[in-house]
């Protein structure tokens, strides 16, 4: 049976996250999802762990999986529609949906065209804001709240047409949820991982080591950061570290977003290897033949010890193996509308399993 926590505690306002004046309580007890939803629940959480990096999917049954699971809630709510853990996992789905099967959007001199739904994401929120209105203190719809807040998704406002996330209410939600079960790594995880998207890296940490998982592979991740060394000045690419993530996927592992670094940087190439150079002296770019702009190195990771490698194939090797971090340095050219892109970029790209 897969379960889901519920506890029966109040909640605080938090930005994002529905008020709750119930009084505090300290009961908790698990409410397994009902035995018809068990294959439902298997193709989620399978489906789930695949787009986190975590395991590995046979696309090509993605469409079919998801439309067993959808047939099979659908048709238990259509005869429980009162069934909490259904609808929660229904969210789930909705949620796997939204990010595997984005809603169509064109943009031409005319304006911007939407194929389907464009607030089946907000849709999800209601349905988890009535569910906390039903069961206050229900941890996991908080953590449901908090992971639709940091997955991207299209919105069309005043503004026009963008793709957004919010990780200030992520935050919130994944605290509320971490404050009713402690002892829950996910809802901890997900709280540090706000901290850092929001510019709080030591806090972070600091978060994980509350609940004893400093050596965690997000922890390592974090350490691994911190000790490269990144020049004075340099500013971090938010939108290039995103795209970049989306793009490695499942090639770099779980916590996709916490392996890329960017960041723009007005030093040379040279000055970039003096840098490192003063962390590991015997430290130098390797070059592409005909690719002056552009250089990279990999350094092979072994528990806390980073050493430089000799040669391009090394490096990928133990990429490969999930012991290497790469390094790149490249120069790009001003485009229409991205004019702020353009120069030295420094790109890290952690691959580590372990």
């Amino acid at each position: 049976m897969y379960g889901i926590l519920l506890v029966a505690t109040a909640l605080g306002v938090a930005i994002g996250c529905p008020p709750d004046t119930t009084p505090r309580a300290a009961a908790a007890v698990t409410v397994p999802y009902p035995e018809a939803l068990d294959d439902a629940a298997t193709i989620v959480l399978k489906i789930e762990r695949a787009l986190d990096g975590e395991a590995t999917l046979d696309w090509g049954r993605l469409d079919s999986d998801l439309n067993e699971a959808t047939r099979a809630v659908s048709g238990f709510l259509s005869a429980h529609p009162e069934d909490l853990p259904g609808r929660l996992l229904q969210v789930r789905l909705g949620r796997l949906l939204d990010l595997v099967q984005p809603v169509p959007v064109t943009m031409d001199s005319t304006g911007v065209h939407v194929g389907g739904n464009l607030n089946r994401h907000a849709d999800l929120h209601a349905d988890l804001d009535r569910i906390l209105a039903e069961a206050p203190g229900l941890s996991e719809a908080l953590y449901l709240k908090a992971r639709l807040y940091a997955t991207r998704h299209p919105i069309i406002d005043e503004h026009g047409f963008s793709i957004e996330l919010n990780w200030p209410a992520a935050l919130e939600c994944a605290e509320e949820a971490l404050e009713l079960v402690p002892t829950e790594r996910r809802y901890r995880e997900l709280y540090a991982l706000g901290l850092s998207h929001l510019g709080r890296p030591d806090s972070a940490l600091a978060a994980l080591e509350h609940g004893g998982l400093e050596d965690s592979l997000l922890g390592r991740l974090w350490r691994d950061l911190g000790r490269i060394p990144i020049p004075s000045g340099a500013t971090r690419d938010a939108d290039t570290e995103s795209t970049m993530a989306e793009m490695l996927g499942s090639q770099i592992g779980p916590y996709g977003s916490e392996r890329v670094r960017a960041y723009k940087v007005a030093d040379e190439a040279t000055e970039l290897e003096t840098l490192f150079r003063s962390r590991w002296p015997d430290f130098a770019w390797i070059r592409s033949e005909g690719e002056a702009e552009t250089a990279m190195q990999f350094l092979r990771v072994r528990k806390d010890d980073y050493q430089p490698v000799r040669s391009e194939d090394e490096g990928e090797k133990y990429a490969n193996r999930g012991e290497g971090i790469m390094l790149m340095t490249m120069v790009r050219d001003p485009a229409p509308g991205f004019e702020d892109k353009a120069g030295r970029v420094l790109m890290l790209v952690n691959y580590r399993r372990e």
